[in-house]
């Protein structure tokens, strides 16, 4: 009876032995569904973080698009001031000339006796030629010079020049 008990006693420990893995196997499916639920909620939850991303840096895109569009706007804007200020700045000086030499025409006309006829422009040879002249000169912004010469001689002819010359180095002008 010896071998019987002892069986017994065997199969008792290996029924309780068992019945602590089977515990433990249930435990660990559990822990493991558990994990299983945890890892696909992380994951959702790192895909809806990765979406916010995309659409931030999309959004930081489209800010620095209009960005740079509205930097362009404003150098246009500036750059178009300028160069309005400038010409303005040019008709003022081409018309100072006029406004100060257009009186002394008006009055020399009126002083000066009616032109000869050809006839006796030929009979007639002038002993002297006065001139009076006027000139402007304007600098643009690339650097060429833009300058307008006009003068009148006593016989009421005018003559006009316009020069243009580069500027690199120095101011000069050559007439």
């Amino acid at each position: 009876m010896n071998y019987l008990s002892k069986h017994e006693a065997e199969k008792k420990e290996f029924l309780k032995i068992e019945e602590a893995l089977r515990r433990e196997v249930t435990l660990l499916r559990g822990e493991q569904e558990t994990n299983k639920a945890r890892i696909r909620e992380l994951e959702q939850k790192n895909d809806d973080l990765e979406r916010h991303e995309r659409n931030n840096q999309q959004e930081i895109n489209e800010m620095t698009e209009k960005l740079t569009l509205l930097e362009n706007e404003l150098a246009e804007k500036q750059t178009t001031t300028e160069e309005m200020y400038r010409l303005r700045e040019e008709m003022r000086a081409a018309e100072r000339p006029l406004l100060m030499v257009g009186p002394l025409r008006a009055e020399r006309q009126d002083d000066t006796p009616e032109e000869p006829t050809p006839g006796d422009q030929q009979k007639q040879k002038p002993q002297f030629t006065s001139r009076s002249s006027a000139s402007v000169e304007s600098v643009k912004s690339n650097g060429v010079s833009c300058a307008t010469r006009s003068s009148k001689d006593s016989t009421g002819n005018e003559n006009s020049e316009v020069g243009t010359e580069h500027k690199f180095h120095q101011k000069t002008s050559h007439w």
